[in-house]
């Protein structure tokens, strides 16, 4: 099914909402908390309370982005790419079992049980996540290989030492503020058996971004707002947090090809034209304004969906943000 069609359906989702408004006041609060005490767990955990159904409409239980091999390519096939890509690096095999730390709805953990035949807890800090992750586990017949739990894996994971057969983490490490980055390293590394790997897809800087260009650093701050992120790492803050737990880099690949990872987003030209257009943004304006959209709709609109939306296509245009570099650690000191 067409993004289009989705849009259409996540804007009807919405307008039976009456919470928009307060939803994005409590966000607005909770980042500028979080921006004082380096610890975005509960503004993560608030967007993605309403988000994940928003996201699931739009968009399926997989919430990333993987550059297509070509043009047509269909996103649900790129993200399964994605999964069976992660699944070779993990070298999880049956009877074993994975962690994927930071699971949301859990598409990822569901498609690597069925290529591995392996266990795949999951872990997430939203509720309503665990909940409409282990419903889809069921109704997809995989609860037996499948099971989420909420949890703040910033200060602890919930299992014994040395018990996983490998960890993968997608888009979770970006929530992790820099002087965390360690300590959650460490928890991925208590973990792990000897020798296990640790599988990281995840959104970086690059060597392009200018700290000092008022543009790069609009697109950035929007990205970081919307989703509730602290600043987003470089590669090599990842890997030299991994290496200060005793964690060795085996490879670091940008899945870069011809088509950008915000691909998916511009293939349809006409959403793509109404994600930008003022005259979209001036009516909704007015729905709301003679009460046919509920009160907030609009900032809520031109904050987490066009205004998301644009400020990633424009970020992936200037090659200043990669949201499909993949890592692969090994625990090889024990």
């Amino acid at each position: 099914m067409s993004l289009l069609t989705n849009y259409m359906k996540t804007f009807r989702f919405l307008l039976r909402r009456n919470d928009l408004s307060s939803f994005v006041k409590e966000h607005d609060r909770l980042f500028s908390l979080a921006k004082q005490t380096h610890n975005h767990a509960i503004v993560a955990s608030h967007y993605y309370d309403l988000m994940a159904e928003v996201i699931e409409i739009a968009y399926g239980t997989s919430w990333v982005f993987y550059p297509p091999d070509h043009a047509g390519q269909s996103r649900e096939e790129t993200i399964s790419n994605l999964h069976k890509q992660i699944n070779s690096a993990l070298c999880l095999l049956p009877g074993k079992t994975a962690l994927d730390m930071g699971c949301g709805l859990g598409g990822a953990a569901r498609d690597i049980a069925r290529l591995s035949q392996g266990k795949v807890f999951g872990v997430t800090l939203s509720q309503a996540e665990v909940d409409r992750a282990n419903a889809l586990n069921r109704e997809q017949n995989l609860d037996h290989l499948c099971e989420v739990k909420q949890g703040d894996y910033t200060q602890n994971l919930p299992f014994p030492d040395d018990c996983l057969a490998s960890v993968y983490s997608i888009y979770s490490l970006k929530y992790i503020s820099n002087n965390l980055l360690p300590k959650v390293f460490e928890h991925v590394h208590r973990v792990m058996e000897p020798n296990a790997r640790y599988v990281v897809y995840d959104a970086v800087l690059t060597s392009k971004y200018d700290a000092n260009n008022p543009q790069h650093r609009a697109l950035v701050e929007r990205i970081e707002f919307v989703t509730g992120m602290p600043p987003l790492h470089t590669s090599k803050d990842l890997v030299d947090a991994a290496r200060s737990v005793g964690l060795s880099l085996l490879s670091e690949t940008e899945i870069s090809k011809d088509l950008g990872w915000s691909y998916f987003f511009t293939e349809n030209k006409l959403l793509a034209g109404t994600l930008r257009s003022r005259a979209v943004g001036s009516a909704i304006l007015g729905m709301e304004t003679i009460r046919l959209f509920p009160k907030g709709f609009s900032e809520f609109y031109n904050t987490f969906i066009a205004g998301t939306v644009n400020a990633l296509v424009d970020a992936d245009r200037l090659g200043i943000v990669s949201f499909s570099r993949l890592f692969v650690f090994g625990k090889t000191d024990s």
